[in-house]
């Protein structure tokens, strides 16, 4: 992979997963509130959904940073690969939201 595609990647991975980090500090924020229901801290899957949202802006913010700094030092695959880890997160995710919605 050359410098032009992953400077590209990077730049990329900026402009979308910062604004989403902030954005996602709000459900963030809020997820204890899934907990309110009496046994809903023993369902796994709201558990799962929980850290996946908790997690996601830091995560952003660790791949922004990961992706430009594995630019910086010349790993360029290595750049686009940190810039994908916030969709494991967004996997985790709705793999949860369904897993929950289904088992209701």
């Amino acid at each position: 992979m050359d410098q032009k595609t992953a400077l590209i990647v990077a730049l990329c991975a900026t402009f979308i997963w910062l604004p989403l980090g902030l954005a996602g500090m709000v459900p963030a924020a809020f997820s204890g509130f899934m907990f309110d229901a009496p046994g809903s801290e023993k369902n796994i899957a709201l558990i799962i959904l929980a850290i996946s949202l908790i997690t996601f802006p830091v995560v952003c913010a660790a791949a922004v940073i990961a992706s430009w700094a594995a630019l910086w030092s010349k790993a360029f695959r290595g750049a686009c690969w940190c810039a994908s880890i916030p969709l494991t997160n967004i996997a985790t995710a709705a793999v949860a939201f369904a897993w929950v919605v289904l088992t209701q």
